[in-house]
């Protein structure tokens, strides 16, 4: 299947390439939108770059892959949806509600797959939490905590990293993963939601906020508490951590899915009523994001689907919009 690329302003575009290398895809071209990036795949993968897109459309391309900049993926999709080609975006694919309509629009016309890298889903360790809940382990779920910290090292972000109008914002950017995989979990749409985000740090980047947490309610009346922010330390060996606490009626669980910080060591601990607590042996996940764009597209089994990206993005635009705005005192 020949795969190009159309906007190149994130990293994430590595992880499509060689997920497409790897099930066999053809790299066929890159538009050259005159980022590093967009030449250095040029350069790393021997492919041509396209100053005409329509001439990369000509080459057969049937999906296109992008990490455009975070308010111009629409551009690219509804792109591609003309030319009847499938898409796969980075996070977020939208960041406002025009946006969101437009997309939607998209997805009803029936014309092309789109995906969206919920790549966290695809992590051996949330795997193994929701497999943990399925099997009804801890019992009835009660309550669902998600901390997301990511590590920012502002001097090699971009100028539009900072701008809420081309980024989208801490929510859309982030807080996006926690929401999806909290639906996931639950299997339960979100009833009610309040939270707040804040400002604490480059008073001068005015729409840039660097932490945010929300209390939401399913449906079904599980709790959840989701915190995201860019306070990792410069220090710290990975991009950020990712922990993930579950209550139920008949134990907990806690997943480090990034690593335990002194060990560098992902694990699951299960603590069960009447039983010791164990740290669980993770199997490994044979999927990944674009496996299952993959599946979708030949219309097999697949995990993520239209729904699913639509309610997570109808979410996160919702939370954004309505979320109180804190701004911490100067010292």
């Amino acid at each position: 299947m020949k795969f190009g690329v159309i906007g190149s302003a994130h990293g994430h575009i590595y992880e499509f390439v060689e997920d497409m290398l790897s099930l066999g895809g053809e790299f066929s071209g890159i538009f050259n939108d005159n980022s590093e990036l967009a030449l250095d795949l040029s350069k790393k993968y021997d492919v041509p770059l396209f100053d005409d897109v329509e001439k990369l459309f000509a080459c057969g391309i049937e999906i296109i892959g992008t990490t455009a900049i975070n308010n111009r993926k629409i551009d690219i999709i509804e792109q591609c949806s003309q030319h009847g080609v499938h898409v796969m975006a980075d996070k977020p694919v939208v960041i406002n509600e025009g946006q969101y309509l437009r997309l939607k629009k998209v997805i009803e016309e029936g014309k092309i797959e789109v995906g969206l890298m919920l790549t966290i889903r695809f992590m051996d360790e949330v795997q193994a939490v929701k497999d943990i809940l399925a099997d009804n382990r801890i019992g009835e779920l009660l309550s669902v905590e998600i901390f997301n910290p990511h590590r920012l090292t502002p001097h090699t972000r971009p100028d539009w990293h900072f701008e809420e109008d081309l980024n989208g914002g801490i929510i859309i950017d982030l807080l996006v993963h926690s929401i999806d995989l909290f639906q996931w979990f639950t299997s339960s749409e979100i009833e009610s939601y309040t939270g707040i985000v804040q400002k604490s740090i480059l008073k001068e980047k005015k729409t840039f906020y660097d932490s945010s947490q929300f209390f939401v309610t399913s449906k079904s009346g599980i709790s959840g508490y989701f915190r995201v922010d860019w306070h990792i330390p410069d220090t710290h060996w990975n991009w950020g951590d990712m922990r993930i606490f579950c209550t139920g009626s008949k134990g907990c669980l806690e997943a480090r899915c990034l690593g335990d910080p002194l060990t560098k060591e992902p694990i699951v601990v299960l603590f069960e009523n009447g039983s010791e607590t164990v740290k669980l042996n993770v199997p490994k996940v044979n999927n990944s994001v674009t496996k299952d764009f993959f599946n979708r597209i030949n219309k097999q089994n697949y995990l993520i689907g239209h729904k699913a990206i639509l309610d997570v993005c109808k979410n996160s635009i919702a939370f954004s919009k309505n979320a109180k705005k804190v701004v911490m005192p100067d010292d």
